[in-house]
């Protein structure tokens, strides 16, 4: 079946509000066999809406909106939908039981004021289990498409597409499955026009036999996804895996897979019950943020020291006021003492230590922007690494994180 998406809101234009209900859409959708062939982002301009509605609605199966379905002036959501599709706006007892049992799981009451019962001819209303405004699914039997409106919430999103609007669209279109399945590759440390036209210039002939082939950079590596039909392909897994065995890039792949490097971090850390600590300077906190966003990481992260100024460095990590002046913050000396600190003082089987220059400024020609150490200390193994990245501070940040990440997977190893 195919799907378009319809993201609605004057604050996503403005970039008050990112959207990132798209990337849960798209992947969710694939596992289910459907696709997701467009997404539009619009303004609340009811002229606009009408338009996209229509045109969507003619392209696609079921369509998919988020935004505009609560109950203050700026949503137009329900009234543009209906003025589109020649339905009245009228007080509907499906729509009043909806809204009174959503108000009910919040132990709230609801007030007749915000309307949320005066719901469009021939609409259903879509329960919402994580928030207060019901959704609608509109069902055109004649042209065979459907629909539905969504709040732009991301958990609430996520579970009415997930729960409740695709297995309604599902039963009312007769929607057929495709068993399409994706087989993910991710690398690090090699370019993506060095994989495909040096390291392994047949690779992607081979790989599309398969079916779709994506490129995807990272910020310190590229994953190759491919795409496939698991009817035509069933041991497509396995070949796909072998024919990657065999090439050159071999050395650069560090996940079979979909996983973030943080998820996979904690999945291994568990399962090997190895605690993590870590020593941030130039990152900031940003590896502990990563790693914390996970549940269940407070089961191998014990926690972070981030010292950014030079006197943090000696006082909570035991880094030798000598180090700094002989070698400087940024240095692998540095890290390796700020990493040994940290196991030290965190009491954690394997901390990692982040030092280094994000810019715009503060470079040297010995020591540029993008330069960091990452230093070790693991049981008895500890060392530290200089390396060089290139972008601006928040993308470096990343990079540093990513690449302090990295080293954790090849010690967990």
């Amino acid at each position: 079946m195919n799907v378009q998406f319809i993201i609605i809101g004057d604050e996503i234009l403005s970039g008050r509000t990112q959207d990132i209900n798209t990337k849960f859409l798209g992947g969710f959708l694939l596992k289910q066999g459907h696709k997701l062939t467009k997404v539009i982002t619009i303004g609340d301009d009811p002229k606009t809406m009408r338009e996209t509605f229509l045109q969507a609605t003619s392209e696609a199966q079921l369509v998919l909106t988020s935004g505009g379905v609560g109950p203050t002036l700026d949503d137009l959501t329900k009234k543009i939908s209906a003025e589109t599709f020649g339905k009245k706006l009228v007080e509907s007892k499906a729509a009043e039981i909806v809204v009174i049992d959503n108000y009910l799981r919040f132990g709230r009451e609801w007030n007749q004021k915000n309307f949320y019962h005066v719901f469009p001819e021939d609409y259903v209303p879509v329960p919402n289990p994580c928030g207060l405004a019901p959704g609608l699914l509109y069902f055109d039997q004649k042209k065979n498409f459907a629909i539905a409106h969504a709040p732009g919430v991301p958990r609430e999103f996520y579970e009415m597409v997930q729960t409740q609007i695709l297995p309604l669209a599902e039963k009312l279109l007769g929607a057929n499955t495709t068993p399409t399945k994706q087989f993910c590759v991710r690398t690090h440390g090699v370019p993506e026009e060095t994989i495909f036209f040096k390291l392994c210039p047949d690779l992607w002939q081979e790989l599309e036999k398969f079916g779709k082939v994506s490129s995807l950079p990272h910020v310190v590596g590229v994953d190759i996804i491919i795409t496939y039909d698991a009817k035509i392909f069933p041991t497509a897994d396995a070949d796909l895996r072998n024919i990657f065995l065999q090439t050159p890039l071999l050395p650069n792949i560090w996940h079979w897979g979909n996983e973030s490097l943080p998820e996979i971090i904690l999945q291994k850390a568990t399962k090997k019950n190895i605690t993590i600590g870590f020593a941030e300077s130039c990152t900031g906190g940003l590896t502990s943020s990563r790693l914390t966003d996970l549940p269940g990481s407070s089961q191998i992260f014990k926690g972070s020291v981030v010292a950014y100024a030079n006197e943090l460095k000696i006082n909570l990590l035991g880094v030798k006021e000598n180090t700094l002046n002989k070698f400087g913050a940024v240095s692998t000396e540095c890290a390796l003492e700020m990493a040994v600190g940290a196991q030290k003082n965190l009491g954690v089987d394997l901390a990692i230590s982040f030092t280094g220059i994000a810019g715009p400024t503060g470079g040297t020609t010995e020591k540029p922007v993008g330069a960091v150490c990452i230093g070790w200390a693991f049981n008895k193994n500890s060392g530290a690494e200089k390396f060089e990245f290139k972008g601006d501070r928040l993308k470096l940040k990343e990079r540093f994180s990513e690449r302090g990440l990295l080293k954790i997977l090849e010690l967990l190893n």
